[in-house]
């Protein structure tokens, strides 16, 4: 209990630090290439929670062996039942608003309807079910009470797909850790699985410094950003634009300083491919 209650509260802590962090921004009217530039102070200010949020309710999670979940990677909220994906044990854990447990999803394994390794979750609320992401690019459909519905694959290369979110009930997009220029980081998918659009090659090394979800949700928008630089991007079904730019008056870290050769880059990823294939 102390354990969960304790990432809990760290979780808590970074969402206040990222809104902190917005309440010492005011944008500027001054456009670049039509998206607005917003100016940062990165000088320490003391906030109050309760400037920020009208109250606050704690949710303790039923403790059980059943329920007892490692690490917190991704919490969502879908009509007060709230879900906890877990990527140490691939298990998404459900519970009431209560806090209640009501299920756990944990299918690892290499038969129908499992996996052997899961990177990421979304929940599809037109078809009251979850989406369960495989780095080799299998996606596994199962509903709240855990039964699986469908397998759904996605073209490959990379095999490295390690976050998605859904653009809409028809479209979803994905975020790899691709090294050759050819693919692309982010790709965008239609219902038959077939690529629609995509971003961002060559982007491995600026995915690799990210803690987190590659993509943010806000007002049904997806948002994008990659770690070496002030843009932030909006994604759509057919397309992908400049949101807004950060202004934080610093030097930023140019990419190149993190570049390795193209023969340590291949050794690296065909290991990572054999490891995936044998469960390592």
């Amino acid at each position: 209990t102390n354990i969960i209650m304790n990432r809990t509260v760290t979780s808590v802590l970074v969402i206040i630090i990222m809104v902190m962090i917005c309440f010492s921004c005011n944008i500027h009217k001054q456009d670049i290439s039509g998206h607005p530039l917003l100016k940062v102070s990165l000088e320490e200010r003391s906030i109050s929670i309760f400037d920020l949020f009208k109250n606050i309710e704690i949710i303790p999670l039923t403790s059980t062996e059943e329920s007892l979940f490692a690490y917190t990677e991704n919490v969502e909220v879908f009509n007060d039942t709230i879900f906890i994906f877990d990527r140490t044990l691939c298990a998404l854990y459900i519970f009431g608003p209560d806090g209640l447990f009501i299920n756990k999803i944990r299918k690892v394994g290499r038969g129908p309807g499992e996996y052997p390794i899961a990177s990421d979750f979304v929940i599809n609320p037109s078809r009251r079910s979850v989406l369960i992401l495989n780095p080799m690019g299998i996606i596994n459909e199962y509903d709240f009470n855990g039964t699986f519905i469908q397998e759904m694959r996605l073209p490959q290369p990379p095999m490295n797909y390690r976050f998605f979110e859904l653009l809409d009930s028809n479209t979803y997009v994905t975020w790899s850790s691709v090294y050759e220029k050819k693919n692309n980081a982010v790709r965008i998918f239609n219902t038959q699985n077939k690529i629609s659009q995509g971003y961002f090659p060559y982007s491995s090394l600026w995915g690799s410094l990210r803690y987190g979800s590659i993509f943010n949700k806000y007002n049904d928008t997806i948002y994008y950003h990659e770690t070496l630089s002030n843009r932030v991007y909006a994604l759509t079904a057919d397309k992908c634009q400049i949101a807004y730019e950060w202004d934080t008056n610093i030097q930023l870290i140019d990419p190149k300083r993190l570049e390795v050769s193209e023969k340590e880059l291949v050794i690296s990823q065909h290991g990572l491919f054999t490891d995936f294939k044998d469960g390592t």
